[in-house]
This record gives C-alpha cells, structure tokens and sequence, in this order.
C-alpha cells in the first residue's frame, strides 16, 4: 500500500501533468533565471561535498 489517499493521488496526478504539459517558455523570465541559480548552487555543494570525510563514509556504506 501507497499510503496515498484519493486525494493525495489527485493532487499528484496534478502536479504531474503541469509539470509534463509547461515549457520553460510558459514560465517568467525571473523564475527560470532563479531555477538555473539554484540549479548551479546545488551542483557547486555537490562538488564541494565530494571531497568530505563524511561524504566519503556515506559512499562506503552505500557501496556495501
């Protein structure tokens, strides 16, 4: 079981096809400006994490 109720599935069910059916074009110039800031910012944690004791616990556990 899901966990998911009828409503939770709607809603999911919503936010799905919004997000198949929008085009970066349907969306303002500001919000895919700021989504592309948080996109590199995201990715520069990633990078500066890599290098990390905890980071390279983590991917000793997982590699188990």
């Amino acid at each position: 079981m899901s966990g998911l109720d009828d409503t939770d599935l709607a809603t999911t069910q919503r936010l799905a096809r919004f997000a198949v059916r929008t085009r970066v074009d349907d969306l303002p110039a500001d919000v895919v400006d700021y989504t592309k800031l948080l996109i590199l910012d995201s990715l520069a944690c990633g990078v500066g994490a890599s290098r990390m004791e905890r980071t390279r616990m983590s991917h000793s556990v997982l590699e188990r």
